[in-house]
């Protein structure tokens, strides 16, 4: 690309912060960038398409597209988009092997993002030979490159001795790289979650920061979201820092009233309300959750984590090699069950992208599979279901709902053997299941 068309992108990134462009306006500079040959403009509108924003209806197959125009004219970005889309089967045929040629393409071209998602199909063995030591060297580049993510899956094969010699000094200096190397962030030494602080400037209603976070571009990361109730309270201290906040030192911004993304169980008669958590204290209070109307203006903390989709899959694939073959039924079921609790909605996203023993068609069973593996008595571990299983004795999601009433869903209690139906934005325990031979 010549300097007269990087100045303008430049220009067309800078005409649109300036103006304000959003909803259907927002895509137009870069479609005039693409039309006009500027591949780095056909790359975004490609993103635009994907995510179905800046006023574009969602098309993963003209993402594909563009993605694909972008790359054969040498914006490497655009092949390292088109990799992922491949990764993930959208908008084309899932092929794991043109992944990793697209995201070598990328990473031969400059972009560390490629390098850093060939590290993670070598370190899963994803349309590669599994090889720790290639993704160790991968991740070295693309960390030396500035992705913070590759930083931090370097320090943790450092830690376990994945690929690299054992380092526990080596593990922690990548990770202070990794908390101190993006203006803008804070990331969580026990979480690892990355939160942007300070925190936006000024307060907003709670459907608009839900949308101010999803549109957010910080540290380079365009995957931000407004956090839950549960990823919000993990900042929440339990003395106050040097600013008189309740939270973790090094953190900035108002102390009080920050929306989450979980909403009531129960609706109010303005309807739309939503948790939130605040850290401020006062006669007694040391802050924490509340609950609090749509309507209300709070402050904004957005966050998101530090793995990539295929990254995230380490954490499942780690601590959960085994499943349960019902034999009467023939279902193969997750076990033990997922470790996280989590919201009706994520729980169904979660069971559609997990892999586990070489299977990726995982799902969230509907009420009839899920209660096929509920018993008339306790188990040995004091469970109401089949002698094998493990997991919490609580409550697990299903994917059934059949109700006139929005936001409500069945669940199967295995603490006492019961089937009842809840709002869907409890945080509930996941079971996958897929089909057997």
């Amino acid at each position: 690309m010549n300097t007269r068309m990087k100045l303008s992108i430049v220009s067309i990134v800078l005409i649109a912060v300036s103006f304000g462009l959003s909803g259907c306006s927002a895509y137009r500079p870069f479609l005039k960038a693409c039309d006009r040959g500027e591949m780095k403009g056909c790359s975004s509108l490609g993103g635009m398409y994907e995510d179905g924003r800046g006023g574009l209806e969602k098309d993963e197959k003209k993402a594909a597209e563009l993605y694909r125009k972008a790359c054969e004219g040498g914006e490497m970005m655009g092949c390292f988009n088109l990799g992922a889309i491949y990764k993930k089967g959208l908008g084309v045929s899932k092929d794991e092997q043109e992944a990793v040629r697209l995201f070598r393409k990328a990473c031969d071209g400059g972009a560390m993002e490629g390098c850093y998602n060939l590290g993670i199909m070598y370190e899963h063995g994803q349309g590669v030979a599994k090889d720790d030591q290639e993704a160790a060297g991968l991740y070295r580049k693309a960390c030396d490159g500035g992705t913070m993510g590759a930083c931090l899956s370097l320090s943790e094969m450092y830690q376990d001795g994945r690929g690299v010699a054992k380092d526990l000094q080596e593990e922690e200096r990548l990770f202070k790289k990794v908390a101190g190397g993006v203006n803008g962030v804070w990331v969580d030494s026990q979480s690892k979650l990355m939160w942007q602080n300070p925190p936006k400037d000024g307060r907003m209603e709670w459907k608009p920061a839900i949308e101010y976070c999803e549109g957010l571009t910080l540290g380079g990361h365009t995957d931000w979201r407004l956090p839950d109730k549960d990823e919000l309270q993990t900042i929440l201290a339990k003395s106050k820092d040097s600013n008189g906040c309740y939270w973790e030192e090094g953190l900035k911004g108002p102390c009080y009233g920050y929306w989450t993304s979980s909403s009531l169980a129960v609706k109010t008669f303005l309807g739309g309300d939503a948790w939130c958590v605040s850290f401020q204290g006062g006669s007694g209070y040391t802050g924490g959750v509340i609950g609090s109307f749509s309507d209300q203006n709070l402050n904004v903390r957005c966050v998101r984590s530090q793995e990539s989709e295929v990254k995230a899959e380490k954490v499942v694939s780690d601590v959960v090699e085994k499943e349960f073959t019902d034999p009467t039924t023939k279902l193969i079921w997750q076990n033990p069950s997922a470790e996280k609790r989590m919201e009706w909605k994520h729980a169904r996203r979660y069971c559609e992208g997990l892999k586990l023993a070489g299977y990726s068609d995982w799902r969230l069973p509907n009420k009839d599979e899920l209660l096929t593996i509920l018993t008339e008595s306790k188990g040995a571990d004091g469970c109401y279901w089949k002698e094998g299983l493990k997991g919490s004795c609580s409550f697990y999601w299903t994917s059934s709902t059949g109700f006139s009433f929005a936001n409500i869903a069945w669940y199967v209690y295995f603490y006492n053997g019961g089937v009842h139906r809840g709002t869907q934005d409890f945080p509930g325990n996941v079971r996958c299941v897929r089909d057997g031979q």
